[in-house]
């Protein structure tokens, strides 16, 4: 898997580079600054109380950085650890003491730990997808018994883990009976009265659940296997949605993805390119029916914001909503790869970015004019971001078993 960053021109550095200063700009905004700290400059101090949300955005947040660190300088897994934390601990601490020039930032050591800890868990997942260590080597075998050889299904599996983050975010399930029998009392009572299904959702949900699927079915390496795999990854968000408190496993989900199995054994005989074509054009309108549903109406109009990233520092909704945006582009732009020939790579990519990003942001001004929405910059920058990635990754071509 690490094949993915070992050439010549690897845009890791930059992905490092580029997400620190994401970092920076997050924990500095709104740029307030203040003359003199009210107590002095000086060391942060440990909080009096750790708020659960603050403590779980921060893991989220910083386990990229130490998966970028780790697979940048690729020092072995336990050596990965630790100069992950040394980074993230180096980096958060001079952000922390900033932070006490920002009145509208409060400077804490638990923020540096929690930066430190998620800095840690993903140097772990990155030195796990590098063969050098003996989990990474054990999970390249496993990988190459499923999956098509070549960095770009890489991209393809980082879509699906995107997804499943997006549905099952942050991943801190509960095992409390009275929540789970809860649960499934909604799921009951939803499965018993279809005629609450909401169209919209519905559409923009099958439409993913199809396109994802095909997506799997590009990466898989066995034919047989292909809707097994796909049952089993739709199995695990119902089950990641009943576990994980605030997250809500909906009638739409469930009815998304059974719809979703007939069309996947109808386009499942399609060769690979159509395929990708088909699930291109399933998840991009997916994406344009999800910006212009409407929402619950909050009784007031907002404006289009223009600022990056404003309405997503708000709690864990946010970072929701950007992993939200990434994987469509992400998806769009590994499925175009797949359909076009090669050669044609270049032109594909810029004229199809230049597309995307005109067509989201006349979606997300649009959404002035929906009820309970509102356009937000972010959205069309994480789509965009999303859509670059594949772009950065060199293509073997595969070769799909007949």
């Amino acid at each position: 898997m690490s094949a993915i960053w070992t050439h010549k021109r690897s845009p890791l550095p930059a992905f490092v580079i580029i997400y620190g200063l994401l970092l920076a700009y997050g924990s500095f905004y709104p740029f307030e600054w203040r003359a003199w700290p009210a107590h002095g400059p000086g060391m942060p101090e440990w909080p009096a109380h750790i708020d659960k949300g603050d403590l779980v955005q921060n893991l989220l947040v910083y386990m990229p950085f130490g998966a970028f660190v780790t697979m940048l300088w690729r020092q072995g897994l336990w050596r990965g650890v630790v100069l992950a934390m040394a980074c993230a601990g180096v980096f958060s601490l001079g952000v922390e003491m900033v932070q006490q020039w920002l009145p509208a930032r409060v400077s804490s050591l638990g923020d540096v730990a929690a930066d430190m800890t998620g800095s840690a868990v993903g140097a772990g997942f990155g030195g796990l997808l590098s063969q050098d260590t003996q989990p990474g080597a054990w999970l390249a075998r496993l990988r190459a018994k499923w999956i098509l050889p070549g960095p770009l299904p890489n991209t393809g599996m980082a879509v699906l883990a995107l997804w499943f983050l997006s549905q099952a975010s942050p991943l801190v399930p509960t095992l409390d009976i009275a929540y789970l029998r809860h649960e499934l009392g909604q799921v009951w009572r939803a499965v018993m009265a279809p005629e609450s299904l909401r169209p919209p959702k519905l559409a923009v949900l099958l439409c993913y659940q199809t396109g994802l699927g095909l997506l799997l079915y590009t990466l898989a390496n066995r034919r047989q296997s292909r809707l097994l795999a796909y049952c089993c990854l739709a199995c695990a968000v119902w089950i990641a949605k009943l576990l994980v408190p605030e997250r809500t496993l909906s009638a739409e989900l469930m009815a998304a993805s059974l719809l979703a199995l007939p069309l996947l054994m109808i386009y499942g005989s399609l060769p690979p390119r159509v395929m990708a074509a088909c699930s291109f054009v399933l998840i991009a309108a997916g994406l344009g029916i999800s910006e212009l549903s409407p929402a619950q109406w909050t009784g007031r109009a907002v404006p289009f914001n223009w600022v990056p990233f404003r309405a997503q520092m708000s709690g864990l909704d946010g970072f929701e909503n950007i992993v939200e945006c990434v994987w469509p582009g992400m998806a769009l732009a590994y499925l175009l790869r797949l359909a076009v020939p090669p050669q044609h790579k270049r032109v594909c990519a810029l004229v199809g970015g230049l597309l995307l990003a005109v067509s989201m942001l006349a979606l997300e001004w649009m959404q002035q004019r929906v009820p309970g929405r509102f356009g937000d910059i972010t959205q069309v920058a994480m789509v965009c971001a999303g859509w670059i990635v594949p772009w950065c990754v060199r293509r073997r071509l595969p070769v799909h078993p007949q």
